[in-house]
Formats: C-alpha cells, sequence, structure tokens
C-alpha cells in the first residue's frame, strides 16, 4: 500500500511538472546581432513577452541573470543603419561583449516593445502607456514571473538571480515579495541585485531634491497630500505621470516595505553623483535591511559614478558592479558595506 502511494505520488509530480513545461514555454530565434539571442514566452495564460539572452550557452551550470531595466520605454537593441552598428540600452551589455563572463544574461523587454527597429527620434521619445511598455507596476510583475515560470520549464535553467535597475529594482522587489521566500526558493532564485534604485516611497526621493527649500520641500509634501486623496483619478496626469504609477510604485508598496518581510540575499550598488535618485535613498534602504542580523547584504557605494555608473568624463564603470556582484556570488553572500 506503502508502495502504491508512493507510486501515485510520482505519478503526480511528473504531471505537474509536464502540465508547467506545456502552459511555459519559449520560442527562440536569432537577431540582427550574432551574440544576440531573442526568446519569446508561449503562454496561454497571458500576452507572449520577449526577452534577449548575450552570450547564452545552454548549460544548467551557467547561472541566469536576468535584467529588469529602468522606467523608459526604450527598445533593448536598435539599429544604427548609417554605422552599421547595434546599439543597446541593456546594463552591462559593453561589459559581456567583452568579458567571458560564465553567466547567462538575459534582459527582458516591456510588453509590446519590439527591438531591432532603426533607431529613430520617435521611437526614443514615445511614452508608456497601458499597452506600450506598461504604467502599473504589477502588470509589470505578471511579465517578470512569466518569464521566470517559461525559463525554469526549460531543462538548460538552474540558479537564476533577479537585477533591476531603476524602477526596474522596484520590479523585482515586488516579484520576490509576490512569490515570497519559499517559491523563490522553489524556482531556484538565489539573490536579488538592486542598481541605483531607492527604498523609501519616491516622495522621500523628491524632497530630497529640494531638500535646501523649505518651499518646494512644502510642495513636496502638499503633492503627496493631494495624490493620497485623489487615487480614484487614476487615468490622470499628477506630476508628470499618470496617477496610476504614482499608486503602484509610490503609495501602495515600497521596496522597503517588500524587503522588511523576505530573507533572500539582496546585493545593492549605487553611485554618490547619481541626480536622478539620490544615494540617500539605498542609504536608507540599507541601513534598515541590515537591522535584520540574518540578512544577507552587499552594499556597493560608488564614489563620483552617476546613474548609470559613470564618471564626471563619461566613462563607464559598470565592469566593477557587475564583477563585484559575481564575486559577492562566489563568496556566498557576505554581508558588507564597501564605499569605493
Amino acid at each position: 500500500m506503502k508502495q502504491l502511494s508512493i507510486i501515485y505520488l510520482f505519478i503526480v509530480i511528473l504531471l505537474i511538472s509536464c502540465s508547467v513545461k506545456k502552459n511555459y514555454s519559449i520560442i527562440e530565434s536569432g537577431t540582427n546581432s550574432p551574440l544576440v539571442t531573442k526568446f519569446s514566452t508561449v503562454n496561454k495564460e497571458s500576452i507572449s513577452i520577449d526577452f534577449y539572452g548575450v552570450n547564452i550557452k545552454k548549460d544548467s551550470k551557467r547561472p541566469i541573470i536576468l535584467m529588469v531595466g529602468g522606467s523608459k520605454c526604450i527598445p533593448l537593441f536598435l539599429l544604427n543603419k548609417n554605422k552599421g552598428k547595434v546599439l543597446s540600452s541593456m546594463m552591462f551589455y559593453e561589459s559581456l561583449l567583452d568579458s567571458n563572463y560564465n553567466i547567462n544574461f538575459i534582459g527582458i523587454e516591456k510588453r509590446n516593445i519590439k527591438s531591432f527597429d532603426t533607431i529613430s527620434t520617435n521611437i526614443l521619445n514615445k511614452e508608456c502607456t497601458d499597452t506600450y511598455g506598461l504604467i502599473d507596476k504589477n502588470d509589470k510583475i505578471d511579465d517578470v514571473i512569466t518569464v521566470i515560470k517559461s525559463l525554469k520549464a526549460q531543462g538548460w535553467t538552474n540558479d537564476i538571480y533577479l537585477m533591476g535597475h531603476s524602477d526596474g529594482a522596484d520590479i523585482i522587489s515586488g516579484v520576490a515579495f509576490r512569490l515570497g521566500d519559499e517559491k523563490l526558493k522553489e524556482y531556484n532564485i538565489k539573490a536579488l541585485a538592486f542598481l541605483s534604485s531607492g527604498g523609501p516611497t519616491r516622495y522621500f526621493e523628491k524632497v530630497l531634491k529640494v531638500k535646501d527649500s523649505h518651499e518646494l520641500v512644502q510642495k513636496e509634501f502638499d503633492k503627496l497630500l493631494w495624490l493620497t486623496s485623489h487615487e480614484n483619478l487614476v487615468d490622470s496626469i499628477f506630476d508628470g505621470d499618470p496617477i496610476k504609477y504614482h499608486i503602484s510604485f509610490t503609495l501602495n508598496t515600497t521596496p522597503l516595505d517588500e524587503q522588511r518581510k523576505l530573507n533572500i540575499p539582496i546585493f545593492i550598488a549605487h553611485g554618490t553623483n547619481d541626480t536622478k535618485v539620490n544615494i540617500l535613498s539605498d542609504d536608507l534602504l540599507v541601513v534598515e535591511l541590515l537591522r535584520n542580523k540574518e540578512r544577507k547584504i552587499k552594499y556597493l557605494r560608488l564614489k563620483d559614478l552617476d546613474h548609470s555608473y559613470s564618471d564626471s568624463n563619461g566613462e563607464s564603470h559598470q565592469a566593477v558592479v557587475i564583477k563585484s556582484f559575481l564575486n559577492w556570488i562566489k563568496e556566498n553572500y557576505p554581508r558588507e558595506v564597501e564605499t569605493k
């Protein structure tokens, strides 16, 4: 009887596994770059999502870094036909081309945005909408989870690291929070990486930008007070963005709220010259998270670097960040704060 129960359990697990693979599959295709592979999710329950891998090798021993970009709705790859070049908005793209990192680095395209068109002003300036690139944080979380499930249904994937730049960090924080520690372990998601992001509400960042003016600080508080009493006007524009964007990224939850309730290791990197997101926002996030003595955290503070880790001469130092992250993984996620 016990043997029959074990056999029955095995069959159920096998059927569930086959169901997952059937429901979450991917289509693979080439691109204009021999180093970049395009993947698209095939899932009856949701819209198809494109994602792109750089120097992909289908080896389960190679960890996957799944990258989510910032707020702008710019394709990950564009063509400059005059120069015969492929241009990329993907963080670390140039570093990945010039290195032999033993990783599969994958960037997720925002919904309904298509890469490898010819670069144009219209494409670069196109605004995000509910159908182009998305606005609501929860919708963006849905897409990332679809990609994760689709990847896990493949035979060549194992360990996954979720990485987000700017707004992307908010999104992967939301992904981790929605899944929870147990599901993160089930999907072999080993750690998170927040790049040039923040932890508390966006209005803390707004106040930091104008902190030397009492009048401007008051205006930011007035905006927040107005926003909290007009949440029903979801399709209206407020302070440069749709109200639904403010609600989902500012009012409903923050990375600080989400990460306090998780134990997954987290890597955070921020430049001291970041004028888009003040480094003090991440300082606060780290100070709060380090109160959990068990949480494995690496905080890399980069002197004189901006939002994209470039110096005042425009020279990129993104390689410093990716190397630091990979070293942290190899060292089994030590708790440390480093300024360099």
